[in-house]
């Protein structure tokens, strides 16, 4: 894969999670900023192929949890 291609789909990908990000809730910010500090990650997860209709930012606690935090469809974005 070519840097240039790289590049773009990092810069894509931090477009699309601040978008989502912003369809949160001051206090769902507030536990997200929280659990990031404790040691959970956040992970932008795209729906599957040959259709993909969503894409999702996902916290992965440190247990291996997985908590789908907004989901973003072609219709609208969901907070969860």
């Amino acid at each position: 894969m070519q840097e240039t291609t790289i590049k773009n789909l990092h810069r894509a990908a931090l477009a699309a999670a601040t978008e989502l990000l912003g369809e949160t809730t001051d206090e769902q910010a507030q536990a997200i900023e929280a659990a990031v500090k404790g040691g959970a990650q956040i992970v932008l997860e795209l729906g599957h192929l040959p259709d993909p209709n969503f894409f999702a930012l996902v916290l992965v606690e440190r247990e291996g949890i997985r908590r789908r935090i907004v989901l973003q469809s072609w219709e609208r974005a969901t907070a969860h």
